[in-house]
């Protein structure tokens, strides 16, 4: 029931924001770049498939955002998230992360990152594999957390 209102939903959405023949409109721009409409068109598929994967207690690949279901001004917040904000400058080159000497630590971090990727909030490729963060926050984070 749930799935196919959100299909419903979904299609509504697109015919109020695009038109009846959405679907004959280009998804790309020539230079390769998602349209408009193939940036909601994949938000929506993302999201049609998280929801695939949980019922109502259990989130076990992850949720997304029902986009269409927020008010107009926040729907592009709510389909591509706020862009990160540093307060000072970012690293200017790229150096392997240290190894952690702690096996107790390296194994919190690695059953961490690993229901990350099971959730399919990043894809399992080579680069995704290396992450950077604070060793000191982390070990603190791992005391308190167990």
């Amino acid at each position: 029931m749930f799935m196919k209102t959100l299909r419903h939903d979904s299609y509504h959405h697109l015919v109020s924001t695009y038109g009846v023949d959405w679907q004959a409109k280009p998804m790309r721009e020539k230079n390769g770049k998602l349209t408009p409409l193939g940036h909601e068109q994949h938000a929506m598929t993302n999201m049609i498939w998280h929801a695939t994967h949980y019922n109502w207690f259990e989130y076990p690949a992850g949720s997304r955002l029902v986009l269409f279901q927020f008010p107009v001004r926040y729907m592009g917040i709510a389909r591509d998230g706020i862009p990160a904000y540093f307060e000072k400058k970012g690293p200017r080159t790229k150096y392997a992360q240290p190894r952690i000497a702690d096996p107790g630590t390296r194994a919190k971090v690695r059953s961490k990152l690993e229901q990350v990727l099971k959730r399919h909030y990043m894809l399992r490729t080579r680069a995704s594999k290396k992450f950077n963060f604070d060793l000191k926050k982390l070990s603190q984070m791992s005391c308190t957390e167990s």
